[in-house]
């Protein structure tokens, strides 16, 4: 069952989210020739919370292309750290948790963007 979060407080670990967003940006669209969109969705699943980072960049094969290209070598650990963040923070919570990478793409085969599906368990806070 999946529901709208309506106005219930919900912590995240910090910075959980951000290195994927950063990821969309650089490596998705910071070369295109027109403008590009990030969305970032929140929905309550179950006992978990669904984020949804989709951007419609050039797509994660254009971009290994052009990193090739590149002089030096550099190498992103912000998507490792969170995902071994998130497994961590899962066993903590005894919870599933998990990030899921889908490419994008017309009905032509072409790249249209990136959609990161992050789960993260939810701890239950007791009020009293």
């Amino acid at each position: 069952m999946i529901e709208k979060l309506d106005g219930e407080p919900v912590e995240l670990p910090t910075m959980l989210i951000q290195p994927y967003i950063e990821n969309a940006i650089w490596h998705g669209l910071r070369h295109m020739e027109s403008s590009g969109h990030i969305a970032v969705d929140f929905k309550l699943h179950d006992d978990q919370l669904e984020c949804t980072v989709q951007d419609n960049g050039i797509g994660r094969e254009a971009s290994r292309e052009i990193n090739k290209q590149r002089s030096g070598v550099h190498r992103s650990m912000g998507m490792r750290v969170s995902a071994d963040r998130l497994r961590i923070y899962g066993e903590l919570e005894q919870g599933a948790s998990r990030v899921t990478i889908n490419d994008l793409k017309d009905s032509e085969g072409k790249a249209t963007g990136t959609s990161v599906v992050i789960l993260i368990p939810l701890l239950q806070h007791n009020n009293e």
